[in-house]
Order: C-alpha cells, then sequence, then structure tokens
C-alpha cells in the first residue's frame, strides 16, 4: 500500500471500515467460546465461583514493592509483586540479546496501561500467573487456577465490552492489540492452535482498520511481539503468515547496518561470500539476507563488547526484513540454496524469537533441516566443510533436539575429522567470523560440539 493515506486511518462509516469491524465482533465471538471450550477440561474441578471479593481484594492504591502506583483496578498486592516479577525477568526471556537492546518508553506503553486500562492489568496478571504456574511449577494448586482463570476471564470478558463498545480509539488501540497479543501467546504455549490463530486473526483486522504496521511507530516493541507470534506459528506448524506479505518491501526494508561497523565488520560482498564458500553463485534474495544478518551478528558482537545497545527499531526491521522474506522463498528440497535458507532460518530463530524459551518447539522447520540437511554428508553437494560445520552447529544450538543427536553429532564428527578440528576452540575459530554471536552461541555450542567428538 503507498500514497498519502498509508497509516491514516478510515472513517468509521466506511463500508469496508463496518465490514472489518463486523469481522472483529465475529473474532471476539468465536475465541471467547474456544477459549471456553479449551479451558472445561482443566477448570472443571475448580470451584468457578471465583469473585473478586474471594480473592481478598485490596485498595487500588498499592504500597510496599509498587509504592504509590495506582492501578486500574483492585488486586491483591502479592499477586501484583508476582507481575512486578516477572516484568523484572520477562526482558531477558523473551529477548536472547536483551543486554543489546534499549527499550524505548517502556514507562509509557506498559506501566502507565497498568494505572488506567483494566483489562490490560488483568491480561497483565494472567499472563504472569501462567508463567510461573505452567512454565516454571511442576504443580499448581487449585488455589492458584482459580486466581489464575478469574484474571483471564476478568480480562476477556472487559476485551469483550471493549469490542463491543462504539468507542473506536478504544476499540483500535495499541492497548486491546497488546490484551489480544496475550491471550494469542497463551494459546500458543498451551498447544491451542486455532485459539491463537483467532486471535491473530482479530489482531490483523485491527492493523487493516488502522492502515497498516506503521500505525505502531513509536511502539515497535509492540509491532515485534506481533510479528514473533505470527513467526513463531509459522516456525511452529507451517501455517501461512498473517503479517501482509504484500506490504513486506514497503514496512520491512533491509536496515542499514553498515553504518555501525568498520570496514573489516562488513559484509563487503555476500554473493562473493557465498560464491566462495559454495563454488557457485546464489538466489540474490539470499545473498541480500546472508549479507544482512552477518552484519546483524557484527553489530550484536560489537554491542556486547562496547556495553552499547541497538533501538527496537533497528532489531523489528532485521529480524522482519529477513524471516519474512526466508518464508517466502521456496527452493527444492535438499538443494544448496534450501540448505542455506534452513540455516538462515535457524540462526534466525535463535536470534529473534524466543518460543523455545517458553517451551515451544518449532516441529515443522525442524522436519525441513531432517530432512535436508543429511546432504551435507555426500559429495553431490557443492559446499565447502567450513560451511558445513556453521550449518550444522547453528541447526543444533537454535532447533534441533536431543531426539537428533545421533544424525546430527555423525555429521559433525565427519565434518570436524575432515577439518582437523579436534577441540571446541579450533572450531570456533572457524565459527565465529561467520555469523555467530558469541554469547549467544558459545556455551551451548561448546557443549553440542564437545559432545559429538566424544561420541566418536
Amino acid at each position: 500500500m503507498k500514497g498519502k493515506n498509508l497509516g491514516r486511518w478510515r472513517s468509521l462509516g466506511s463500508r469496508p471500515r463496518q465490514k472489518r469491524l463486523k469481522q472483529l465482533e465475529e473474532h471476539r465471538k468465536t475465541s471467547s467460546s474456544d477459549y471456553r471450550v479449551s479451558q472445561t477440561s482443566a477448570i472443571s474441578s475448580l470451584d468457578l465461583a471465583t469473585s473478586p471479593g474471594t480473592l481478598g481484594c485490596v485498595p487500588r492504591q498499592l504500597g510496599s514493592i509498587a509504592s504509590t502506583m495506582s492501578l486500574a483496578d483492585s488486586v491483591e498486592p502479592r499477586i501484583f509483586d508476582i507481575v512486578l516479577r516477572f516484568s523484572s525477568i520477562s526482558k531477558q526471556l523473551l529477548f536472547s540479546i536483551e543486554q543489546c537492546i534499549f527499550f524505548e518508553r517502556r514507562v509509557e506503553h506498559w506501566v502507565a496501561p497498568l494505572a488506567l486500562d483494566a483489562a490490560y492489568l488483568h491480561a497483565n496478571i494472567a499472563s504472569s500467573l501462567y508463567y510461573r504456574d505452567v512454565i516454571l511449577s511442576p504443580t499448581t494448586s487449585r488455589s492458584d487456577q482459580r486466581t489464575r482463570y478469574y484474571h483471564h476471564t476478568k480480562a476477556v470478558s472487559l476485551l469483550r465490552e471493549r469490542i463491543n463498545s462504539m468507542n473506536e480509539d478504544i476499540q483500535l488501540s495499541n492497548n486491546t492489540v497488546s490484551i489480544i497479543l496475550i491471550l494469542a501467546g497463551q494459546a500458543f504455549i498451551a498447544g491451542n492452535l486455532k485459539t491463537a490463530m483467532q486471535h491473530l486473526e482479530g489482531i490483523h483486522t485491527i492493523i487493516n482498520l488502522r492502515g497498516g504496521f506503521s500505525a505502531f511507530k513509536g511502539n515497535e516493541k509492540l509491532a515485534t511481539e506481533i510479528l514473533r507470534c505470527d513467526l513463531g506459528m509459522v516456525m511452529h506448524s507451517g501455517t501461512e503468515s498473517l503479517s501482509f506479505p504484500t506490504l513486506l518491501d514497503n514496512a520491512w526494508p533491509y536496515p542499514s547496518l553498515s553504518t555501525f561497523l568498520d570496514d573489516s565488520s562488513r559484509a563487503l560482498n555476500p554473493a562473493q561470500q557465498l560464491a566462495d564458500l559454495t563454488g557457485m553463485p546464489h538466489d540474490h534474495r539470499l545473498t541480500s539476507i546472508w549479507g544482512t544478518m552477518f552484519e546483524f551478528c557484527s553489530v550484536i558482537n560489537l554491542a556486547t563488547a562496547s556495553q552499547r545497545r541497538i533501538t527496537m527499531e533497528t532489531f523489528l526491521n532485521s529480524m522482519a526484513s529477513t524471516l519474512y522474506r526466508l518464508v517466502d522463498m521456496h527452493f527444492t528440497p535438499s538443494s544448496v540454496n534450501e540448505v542455506i535458507r534452513l540455516g538462515l532460518l535457524s540462526l534466525c530463530c535463535s536470534v529473534f524469537l524466543h518460543w523455545q524459551r517458553l517451551g515451544v518447539s518449532y516441529p515443522y522447520l525442524v522436519s525441513l533441516v531432517q530432512d535436508s540437511f543429511p546432504v551435507l554428508n555426500g559429495k553431490d553437494l557443492p559446499i565447502s566443510k567450513r560451511l558445513s560445520l556453521w550449518l550444522l552447529m547453528i541447526a543444533s544450538i537454535s532447533v534441533l533436539s536431543p531426539s537428533d543427536e545421533d544424525w546430527v553429532q555423525s555429521l559433525l564428527r565427519q565434518t570436524a575429522d575432515v577439518l582437523g578440528l579436534d577441540s571446541w576452540d579450533k572450531a570456533r575459530s572457524l565459527l565465529s567470523p561467520m555469523m555467530w554471536i558469541g554469547y549467544i552461541h558459545d556455551k551451548t555450542g561448546k557443549r553440542v560440539f564437545e559432545s559429538a567428538l566424544l561420541r566418536g
């Protein structure tokens, strides 16, 4: 979409807008219905008469940890303390390169809505409790389940009222998108892909009504989380992306990263780099992504060494411009281009996505790697052993599971033997000049490589 109207909101009275608002209402009905169905087995033995009174509410003004902060609804102090504790670790949990990102306007985008928006408050409480009770804790008491269910249903109820209202600003607000996104993420982690997709479709409708992702200018973290949810489901199940592939070139051009680097750190000629590693020219789209990711990894390594940070906008543009183009590419299975594409996808998952740290794997991507990477052992594929080493290591670190150890470690041993690598230090000396981020990849890489040598 081009032109002066990009990013503007159409008038509420226009027919396309009315149609999309109707779609949003249909999404609300369907998703809330599906949520009730998905929760039936989990809560059938619980006392569903839980109410604010039974949770022991306190005045909205909180002391202790929350200082003098006023919240949008009455919440137990101990419950809100959980939200604050989760917030203190969430950046490290959700961003593998957290220490290299500057999170702009965090108070405005996260803290302030807790004081102003009850639906947003309850959704964040439910999300924090879900992380504590489901992801961290092996067992959960009925009382904890009831508390989590109360805040979840409260958020859904308030969201339903919001969508049914005639207040367009509230219907299509960033807070509304954030609430739906929280519900989508919880459904995805729980394995309820149908509900997660329905929530994403609701967000898709809102974004269309707002004129596209340009409406999120100034809140790049929210745009990032929308795309990471979408991309996570693509990697998990191979579902079709909902995030406007037709607008990709306009919305997310490749970022200009070379300005952060000196001449020695830049990918001066990615096409030549790939040709040297494979002995053949490659699809120009692949070489562009290769160059972008090479420079992005160099920027992050530089940021780590110098204790500097990139902006969320740089993170967003780097992620969206590379991952969506990689997802949209199609090559012959087990071909050189396909193997490189899968290696780049694996790298991007380790750098940009977070779902594995929340217990969600990427079986669709794993199946593609399992089908294509065994050819790295053959003589018919024109790939250097150095590139084979990088591909096997980055896939092992990023997406493969212990069940893949037999075949991938066999290939790693063969590759290491050809290259004369008998220690991790020697292997790392070949990997680090390529696309490799030390503080993300070194620890697991050392374990994977040394395990492969020991099994020889």
